[in-house]
């Protein structure tokens, strides 16, 4: 908040002060009595112990207020210890982290003034003096409590709905069974491996069995609740008689997605209208959210692992185990936004559907993580299936990125060898499946966006490949090491690629920008700085890309660095990108002349640009 109120003009302050009240997002500054030394520190915990005394918030927006619930008076006078008061090495842990790193995304429990428990969601980054000292820090922040406690209530439901007495059956919409409880397991003696896949149909005993089993399917397709008396087969061929009761879950669009089945047998001979009673408000929704990835629609992470233990009493077959990860969901989520990740997530879960067999369990168990367990194979199908994955995956591409998948597998051969020792095993194969491909995948991601880029905006590669001889030129005139000549070339070919998670509108929009445009357009110094972290061959050149629209005065972006705490390469590409810019026509103006240009280099020497950079620049590499 700092830099940006620096670089605003008097007249949007206002508007800077309205964004930071009206924000529904918490906002808070917290200041240092002094400023501190944390990397060369010696002792830490000393300086920890300083901190958590000495620094006080110093600005707050009501959002924050309310989550809290404290008054503004009350809140200006907290120090780290008081908000941590209930766990001080929590608090201690998250500070360390975030000065470590300069930057922190955390999840922390708290407290409210009533004593409450409050999960807040929060993005920190420390404030720098112009000697790299910390004097305090920036908070996002968001009560997150709500989702939080849903999250758990799905894990409580999925735990619930595998102790209740009733016998559960679940299928999607062609009336494939897709889950059962243990209760459902004890009941008909069947394994939930053996049933997962079926049609509900092997268990009914009715004398008119297809025609009983048609008219349940015709109830509940049409919407109503199929509720009677019935008889039921166990595996063994024994029959008895229950209560059933079946109805469906919605989508959105109201229509129907799965079916519930409620089921319980009667000890005695029933009268004609016996019937189950009303099941719990909602109760499908929760048998469904229970299991399930609310993104995916495949089984969640409690339910693979469930369904690990069950069907380690299976001796019957061999059973196998794939572990997947798609490749580059990070990159995507920071070159074109978590929808696109969530998109890649969406295509992946479909490739599993068309792929897997009907008796294959399929399950999210992690952010970009699936397994795939099979009950009854060979390694010889398991190993087509994984050709097949990686098939389909090689057709589909998420914004002109390719979608990969890194796969493992192992099968449990041996009845001693327990699932979760084979899911080990194929999480070993993933990792080096993973390790193989995924350089190359990575810069196939890198050009693909590159691609993209220049697709959007046609100026982009004439204009970084200008930077990038300009800034060769000008390091070789320094006499730079010949790898650090080409780190600098390298980084003005990547110096913009940030871009892309710009709207396209601002791209190319001519003209002044909007302060919120101005905000938006900035971030794409970030947006560059998180894709080229993420891949290994140009992960040392985010730093410099970070950097090189800081100012030599320190009245840049994004961190406000001044003078030579701004890298050399960051400082040698902010001369060549402002020149190439300069020279090149843009959406707002015509190139400007060689000297009007050389002028405005001269003129921006010791504010914008470094000043013997400049000199250097305008001596050697224009003379040539």
């Amino acid at each position: 908040m700092n830099n940006i109120s620096r670089q605003a003009d008097p007249d949007n302050t206002h508007l800077l002060d309205s964004l930071f009240n009206q924000s529904l997002i918490g906002i808070f500054t917290m200041i240092l009595d002094r400023p501190i030394v944390w990397n060369k520190a010696t002792n830490k915990d000393a300086v920890l112990n300083y901190v958590f005394t000495h620094q006080h918030i110093t600005r707050i927006n009501q959002a924050m207020l309310d989550q809290y619930q404290l008054p503004e008076e009350a809140m200006l006078k907290r120090t780290p210890a008081d908000f941590f008061r209930h766990d001080i090495e929590q608090g201690r842990r998250a500070w360390r982290e975030m000065f470590d790193n300069g930057t922190l995304r955390s999840l922390t429990y708290e407290k409210r003034a009533d004593g409450t428990g409050v999960w807040i969601e929060g993005e920190y980054s420390c404030l720098y003096d112009s000697q790299r000292r910390i004097y305090g820090h920036i908070g996002l922040q968001q009560d997150v409590t709500a989702r939080i406690e849903a999250e758990r209530w799905r894990d409580y439901m999925g735990t619930i709905v595998h102790q209740l007495s009733d016998a559960i059956i679940v299928t999607d919409a062609m009336f494939q069974i897709t889950l059962v409880n243990t209760a459902c397991e004890k009941l008909y003696g069947y394994t939930a491996a053996e049933l997962i896949g079926k049609k509900p149909d092997l268990l009914n005993a009715q004398p008119d069995a297809q025609v009983s089993q048609q008219d349940i399917y015709d109830t509940v397709t049409s919407g109503a609740v199929y509720e009677r008396v019935l008889l039921n087969r166990r595996k063994d061929g024994t029959v008895f008689v229950c209560e059933t009761k079946v109805s469906h879950i919605e989508d959105e669009a109201g229509q129907p997605v799965a079916y519930v089945s409620v089921t319980r047998p009667v000890l005695e001979a029933p009268a004609a209208h016996l019937t189950l009673a009303d099941a719990p408000l909602h109760q499908q929704e929760l048998v469904y959210l229970s299991s399930h990835d609310s993104l995916t629609g495949l089984y969640n992470r409690a339910f693979m692992a469930g369904a690990l233990k069950r069907l380690e009493e299976e001796a019957d077959g061999q059973q196998a185990v794939i572990v997947l990860d798609v490749d580059g969901l990070k990159l995507v989520n920071d070159a074109f936004g978590h929808a696109s990740g969530d998109q890649l997530l969406a295509i992946a879960a479909r490739i599993f559907r068309s792929c897997c067999p009907a008796q294959a369990l399929v399950g999210r168990t992690g952010g970009d993580e699936f397994w795939i367990v099979l009950p009854q194979t060979c390694e010889e199908e398991v190993r087509q299936l994984c050709q097949a994955l990686r098939a389909a995956a090689a057709k589909e591409t998420i914004n002109g990125v390719p979608v990969s998948l890194a796969v493992g597998y192992a099968l449990r051969e041996k009845c001693d060898m327990t699932l979760e020792q084979v899911l080990k095993s194929a999480d070993s194969w993933m990792y080096r499946d993973k390790l193989k491909s995924g350089k190359r995948l990575r810069r196939q991601m890198l050009d693909s966006i590159l691609g993209l880029l220049e697709k959007r905006s046609p100026r982009e590669r004439p204009h970084r490949e200008q930077v990038a001889a300009l800034g060769r030129q000008l390091a070789e005139c320094l006499d730079m090491a010949p790898r650090e000549i080409r780190d600098v070339e390298q980084a003005g070919l990547l110096h913009d690629i940030g871009k892309i998670a710009l709207p396209i509108e601002l791209l190319s929009r001519p003209g002044h920008l909007e302060l919120a445009q101005a905000e938006a357009y900035r971030r794409h110094a970030e947006a560059a700085y998180q894709i080229l972290r993420s891949i290994d061959a140009v992960m040392h050149l985010a730093e410099p890309v970070l950097y090189h629209h800081e100012r030599w005065d320190g009245s840049g972006y994004p961190e406000g660095l001044a003078g030579e705490a701004i890298p050399l390469t960051a400082r040698i590409l902010a001369v060549a990108d402002a020149y190439a810019g300069m020279v090149s026509d843009r959406p707002d103006r015509k190139a400007l002349a060689e000297a009007d240009a050389r002028r405005q280099l001269e003129q921006g020497a010791g504010n914008a640009f470094d000043p013997g950079l400049v000199r250097v620049f305008l001596d050697r590499v224009l003379q040539v």
